[in-house]
C-alpha cells in the first residue's frame, strides 16, 4: 500500500509509514524506487 502511494503521490503516505514505523530496506522490499526512497529520508528509520 505504501508503494502504491509513494508511486501516486498522495501525502497521506508519511502518516501510514510513522503509524508502522517502517523502515528504508522495508520499503524497497516491497518494490519503491529508490529515489522515492531517498526522498523521505528525514522520516525513515
Amino acid at each position: 500500500m505504501v508503494v502504491d502511494m509513494l508511486n501516486s503521490g498522495d501525502n497521506d503516505v508519511y502518516g501510514l509509514i510513522t503509524l508502522f514505523g517502517l523502515s528504508a530496506e522495508e520499503i524497497l522490499e516491497a518494490g519503491a524506487n529508490y529515489e522515492d526512497v531517498v526522498g523521505l529520508g528525514s522520516i525513515l528509520k
